[in-house]
């Protein structure tokens, strides 16, 4: 499992991108999945806030089905961690 991640600095005059920071975290794989459309749209469970209310099954259903729909088929997932967020993709676990 890859136990580091990166994180974004922004500051008025600088832009820093650091990787390898080590995790504080034990990770898991009970959070939220993560859609990618082939558009690049990142869809979250609250994103489509009609289905945010339905078991997650049932809501990856809609949403794929939907983005089928309008041409913008879903391409790719993920699962976060519950207790830190971190995505992993492919799902490490």
């Amino acid at each position: 499992m890859n136990n580091t991640h990166s994180a974004i600095i922004i500051t008025d005059d600088l832009k820093i991108f650091v990787d390898g920071i080590p995790d504080t975290c034990d990770h898991d794989d009970k959070g939220d999945p993560i859609l990618w459309s082939a558009s690049g749209k990142t869809i979250h469970w609250h994103t489509y806030q009609q289905w945010a209310h339905l078991p997650s099954r049932e809501r990856h259903r809609l949403i794929c089905d939907y983005h089928d729909e309008i041409e913008d088929p879903v391409v790719g997932s993920c699962v976060s961690c519950s207790k830190c967020k971190k995505p992993f993709s492919p799902p490490m676990f």
